[in-house]
């Protein structure tokens, strides 16, 4: 890493071309590109490509406005245009302008509040299964709706997380096909764990034998726009409560989890693995490896949760001690009636 009077040096530089307020904005930009390489134990003279988009996201996560974001990271790349030119980076070092994601206006919820969520879940549960609990999951997985809807009863895994009294805990995962055809595995937050395993044990097992986790009626996967419709609908009932959920869909209940990802200290290259974020996933295989069981020990070892002190507390202690048993129990009777069907 270069050493910190580099950046004097640039914000000297950017303010003969700029007015002190844009130079201090970028000086800024500068400085936070520094702090995340060194969070994620990257180096200036090694920079993966993507790298301006991924730290695009971590500066959305944090909340800041659209406009913010595009001036952090313009000053980010004028930073490394700069040391570029002066010889300190390699030439062929990637600093094009990231692909930003589509960021949100300043009036635009990034996540649900907690206060939403707990009248999102209230209309949720009058939805009919399945897809009851496919919308009610969505928050806890963080998944696009349409994965969500086209999962296998294969997808449900079990990791074994290690306790701090030397044993071990099992939780869920879920074995997702993404865009590009790509896997990934995704934890299901802890209070989360219990709303999967009551439908399984309460609704898919007496309602279908189809390979779907969560079947249609008529037959095959739950369609994504049945999921959307009843988000409408959702929406619709919050708005009359006076709630401010214009703008709530199957996409802010995604952004719900990954926010809580942030804010429970997970690193970002293993949230960007576990969002399945397409336009940085080249890049993350770079310099980052993390098996399925690694992703499950970073969420169930910290105990991350939607709402830590949710409706669901207690029932999530009492699913954590038996979820492994009961796991092994559900595959057992799903292979019974496969059997003879």
């Amino acid at each position: 890493m270069l050493p910190d009077t580099s950046l004097d040096q640039f914000a000297t530089h950017v303010t003969r071309l700029n007015n002190a307020n844009t130079a201090s904005k970028y000086r800024l930009g500068a400085q936070k590109l520094r702090d995340f390489l060194a969070e994620n134990g990257l180096n200036l003279d090694s920079i993966p490509r993507g790298v301006l988009t991924m730290f695009a996201e971590v500066l959305s996560a944090q909340g800041l406005a659209p406009a913010s974001v595009q001036v952090m990271v313009a000053g980010a790349r004028k930073y490394l245009k700069w040391l570029q030119d002066r010889g300190e980076i390699p030439p062929e070092a990637n600093i094009a302008a990231p692909d930003l994601p589509k960021l949100r206006r300043d009036d635009e919820p990034n996540a649900l509040r907690d206060e939403d969520l707990l009248e999102f879940f209230r209309w949720a549960a009058k939805i009919p299964e399945p897809s009851r609990t496919a919308i009610l999951l969505l928050p806890y997985c963080g998944l696009r709706s349409n994965e969500l809807t086209t999962l296998p009863l294969t997808a449900v895994q079990r990791f074994n997380v290690p306790r701090a009294d030397g044993g071990s805990a099992a939780h869920l995962c879920l074995r997702v096909l993404g865009k590009g055809n790509k896997v990934r595995t995704v934890p299901v937050l802890l209070d989360g764990q219990e709303l999967l395993l009551r439908y399984m044990k309460n609704w898919r097992l007496r309602h279908s034998n189809d390979r779907w986790l969560f079947p249609a009626h008529e037959g095959g996967p739950v369609a994504n726009r049945t999921i959307r419709h009843y988000v409408q609908w959702i929406r619709e009932q919050m708005k009359k409560q006076g709630r401010d959920a214009d703008r709530l869909t199957p996409h802010t209940l995604r952004r719900t989890y990954i926010t809580t990802l942030w804010r429970a200290g997970l690193d970002v290259p293993t949230i960007i693995k576990i969002s399945g974020h397409q336009n940085v996933q080249t890049a993350v295989k770079h310099y980052l490896a993390i098996s399925p069981s690694d992703l499950s020990n970073k969420v169930h070892g910290g105990n991350v949760t939607l709402i830590p002190q949710g409706p669901y507390a207690d029932q999530v202690r009492e699913a954590q001690a038996n979820v492994g048993q009961f796991l092994d129990s559900f595959r057992d009777a799903a292979d019974t009636e496969e059997e003879g069907s």
